[in-house]
């Protein structure tokens, strides 16, 4: 659509072009408008709002702006967006996309309208790994447009024998083995989810629940392991590893060894100040961690991250350990960019001691 509207624009435009030129010095040249410019060139709106920010500009043979300059304005989906055809005020109607056009005489420029739902929901994570006694309370994104009053939000599912969900606060209790589903609602918008109790019987392996997003996007379990080790400098450490298909692995180091329930934060590693020869998992600097993909992404830990243990139970061989977590990586993959990932997940895996570091 855009492009037919500049097709038909090019060739107005040559047409007066040429025009003008055969006039010579003709005073009218300077007043006649050869382009139009509608600012900005994409806008949005929320279901009922009322937006403004669309403006026109026409210029003349000199791409000088005529000043005064009388403008048409039309939508070509006015279910989706209306607009006012002197004022270019525009309202969202329905959610969708429309070509806003700005006419005067035989020039004309358009500005694309995206209108969003007053509401959206969605659930950083739609999946927890929790062991038996673990409460989560279940996390929410609700964004509200255009000054909307906020939805109630109200929550459903679970069930007794495994887990339990308060329909008011989403705070989930975990009882005992099994999977149950889990119910958001806001509004007439829904979101869903599963909840897995897990119990573990020896220290083969546990699960990691992750999700990805920003810069790199991904959910999904991986197989886990915990382990306290010895460190070079006669201390020791915790090192969560959580290996996945191909290459990828999600880590999260610790300074110290773990011996019960506690909350860490996790800080920046900036290789470049390792001491020269400093192995950053046997001498953790700080509390870190560190993300990998089969396709070559690679992300290093930003300061401010948290790590919850939440339950640490006995079993043979070591213990059994859950807990959750909600980190910012910094991609270092790529030059230049931003580049970060925010990593959340859940996990139940078995913690073991070694006597060297891994």
């Amino acid at each position: 659509m855009q492009a037919a509207y500049n097709s038909a624009r090019a060739i107005i435009l040559t047409s007066i072009l040429v025009s003008a030129v055969a006039c010579g010095e003709n005073p009218t040249v300077g007043q006649v408008a050869v382009r139009v410019e509608v600012s900005p060139s994409a806008d949005t709106v929320a279901v009922g709002e009322v937006s403004a920010r669309l403006s026109a500009t026409a210029f003349n043979v000199r791409d000088e702006p005529l000043h005064g300059a009388l403008f048409t304005w039309r939508s070509d989906q006015p279910f989706i967006v209306q607009v006012d055809s002197l004022t270019g005020s525009v309202r969202g109607i329905a959610p969708g996309v429309a070509a806003i056009t700005a006419r005067t005489g035989a020039v004309l420029d358009t500005a694309e309208v995206f209108v969003l739902d007053l509401f959206s929901l969605s659930l950083p994570l739609d999946t927890l790994l929790l062991a038996p006694g673990d409460t989560f309370t279940i996390p929410v994104n609700l964004i509200v447009r255009g000054g909307a009053t906020p939805p109630q939000v109200r929550f459903s599912g679970g069930a007794a024998a495994v887990a339990t969900v308060d329909p008011a606060t989403g705070l989930v209790t975990a009882v005992s083995t099994g999977v149950v589903g889990f119910e958001v609602r806001a509004d007439s918008l829904v979101a869903t989810g599963g909840i897995e109790v897990l119990v573990l019987t020896d220290t083969t392996f546990g699960l990691v629940y992750l999700r990805l997003s920003g810069a790199a996007t991904r959910s999904g379990r991986l197989s886990s392991r915990a382990f306290n080790h010895p460190t070079d400098d006669a201390g020791t450490a915790f090192n969560l590893k959580a290996p996945g298909p191909g290459q990828e692995l999600l880590a999260i180091l610790l300074t110290d060894s773990l011996v019960g329930p506690r909350v860490d934060t996790v800080g920046t590693l900036d290789p470049a100040a390792l001491d020269p020869g400093q192995d950053a998992v046997c001498l953790p600097p700080v509390s870190w961690s560190f993300y990998r993909d089969p396709v070559g992404t690679t992300a290093l830990s930003l300061a401010g991250g948290r790590v919850s243990i939440t339950t640490l139970t006995p079993l043979a061989g070591g213990s059994a350990i859950s807990g959750r977590f909600d980190l910012t990586l910094q991609r270092t993959d790529i030059a230049g960019a931003a580049g970060q990932i925010r990593a959340r997940g859940t996990f139940v895996v078995p913690l073991i001691s070694l006597a060297a570091c891994p």
